[in-house]
C-alpha cells in the first residue's frame, strides 16, 4: 500500500509536469506573434510615431520575422510552466490538507499555491524572456550572440 501511494504521487507529479509543459508550448506558440508585434511597436513607438501619423499606417514588412526567438522562449517556458503546475498542485494539496479541506479557505490555498508556483516559474522564465526580447529587437538570428550581448550589458 505504501508503494502504491508513492507511485500515485509520482504519477501525479509527472502528469502535472507534462500538462504544464504542454500548456507552455501551446500558449507561447499561439501568442508569440502578438508578443513580437507588441515588442516591435514598443521599440519603434517613440521613433516612428510622427512618421506613422504622416503616412497613416504601419508597414507590414516590419513583422516579417514574427517567430524570431520562439525557440529561445520555449526553452524557458516549457520548464517554467512544468515547474509552476507541479508546485501549484503540490502546495495547494498540502494547504488544503492542512486546513482540513475547509471550503472557506480553499481560495486562499489556491492563491498562495499560485503565488509560490509563479515566483519559481518566473525565476526560470525571466532570463529566457530577456534573451527573446534581445532577439526580437536587435534582430539576432543566433541566441548565443544575444546572450553574449546581454552579458556585455550586465557586466
Amino acid at each position: 500500500r505504501e508503494g502504491f501511494s508513492m507511485f500515485s504521487r509520482l504519477l501525479l507529479i509527472l502528469v502535472n509536469t507534462f500538462a504544464g509543459a504542454f500548456c507552455g508550448i501551446t500558449v507561447d506558440s499561439i501568442l508569440y506573434p502578438l508578443d513580437t508585434i507588441k515588442t516591435f511597436e514598443w521599440k519603434f513607438e517613440l521613433r516612428t510615431r510622427r512618421f506613422q501619423a504622416s503616412k497613416g499606417s504601419v508597414r507590414v514588412g516590419r513583422y516579417k520575422n514574427l517567430f524570431n526567438g520562439l525557440g529561445t522562449i520555449l526553452l524557458g517556458s516549457v520548464p517554467a510552466s512544468a515547474v509552476y503546475w507541479s508546485i501549484y498542485e503540490k502546495v495547494k494539496r498540502n494547504l488544503c490538507e492542512a486546513t482540513h479541506n475547509n471550503t472557506k479557505l480553499f481560495p486562499v490555498c489556491e492563491m498562495v499555491a499560485a503565488a509560490i508556483g509563479e515566483s519559481v516559474g518566473s525565476a526560470i522564465r525571466n532570463p529566457f524572456e530577456v534573451t527573446k526580447q534581445f532577439i526580437q529587437i536587435r534582430g539576432y538570428s543566433n541566441p548565443v550572440r544575444a546572450i553574449l550581448e546581454i552579458s556585455k550589458v550586465l557586466l
